[in-house]
């Protein structure tokens, strides 16, 4: 085998060691868009507490955090007009709607969720 054969052979290698690479980091990104779990929600003033109910009436994206939200105090609530998870009392008057949601908001987004937020 001559020289130039052995370099070009070699150089070819590398590149294709460098393809098989990004490729590993592509798959592994993939699998981390997988387990990332999409909730689509609403957050609304209710009383004197924050309700936060699904954004799409055909998707129960809000079954995805059950967990978290009822960690956080969350009660289910279903009346007539609305039906989502309800945190009793946590309404502050002179703030914002965001602002009173930033601790549910801030678990959700340390929690992985992929969020579509609104404020009604």
């Amino acid at each position: 085998m001559k020289g130039e054969d052995k370099e070009g052979y070699n150089k070819e290698i590398e590149e294709l060691k460098l393809v098989i690479e990004e490729l590993k980091l592509e798959i592994e990104e993939l699998k981390v868009k997988k387990d990332v779990v999409s909730v689509s929600i609403i957050f609304k003033k209710y009383k004197k507490s924050i309700l936060v109910k699904n954004k799409y009436s055909n998707k129960n994206t809000t079954k995805e955090c059950k967990e978290l939200m009822k960690g956080l105090g969350g009660r289910w609530l279903r009346t007539e007009e609305e039906i989502g998870w309800l945190f009793v009392g946590r309404y502050e008057e002179g703030k914002t709607l965001e602002e009173n949601s930033k601790f549910i908001i801030k678990e959700l987004e340390d929690s992985k969720y992929d969020l579509e937020i609104c404020m009604e």
